[in-house]
């Protein structure tokens, strides 16, 4: 219930996974805050998503292989933090939204 308080109404449906990670999370001893979770590397984001939910994750591995499918190198996906690789799911989602909306005859 936290966690969906600390995300509001968020268009990216793993911003909720992400602050119950932050939630949950204590980092030497110290609770981590949803904000430090998005200011971190994406290998470690990925590390504690695997500690917390593992196998639950499938769904983000699949974003990502979508993302690297439009283009985007692995070392480069690496090298983004939270919030720019936030932009591209989102912008991926959005764009396969518009393909399905296209192809029912909608705008």
């Amino acid at each position: 219930m936290r966690a969906q308080r600390v995300v509001g109404v968020s268009g990216d449906p793993t911003a909720v996974v992400f602050a119950l990670i932050a939630e949950l999370v204590e980092i030497d001893g110290e609770k981590i805050v949803y904000e430090d979770l998005l200011a971190m590397d994406l290998n470690d984001v990925l590390a504690l998503q695997s500690e917390v939910a593992g196998a639950n994750f499938q769904g983000l591995r699949r974003r990502l292989r979508a993302l690297v499918h439009f283009g985007f190198g692995v070392e480069e996906l690496a090298a983004m933090d939270f919030s720019e690789l936030s932009y591209w799911l989102e912008a991926v989602n959005e764009h396969n939204r518009s393909v399905t909306d296209a192809a029912r005859g909608g705008d």
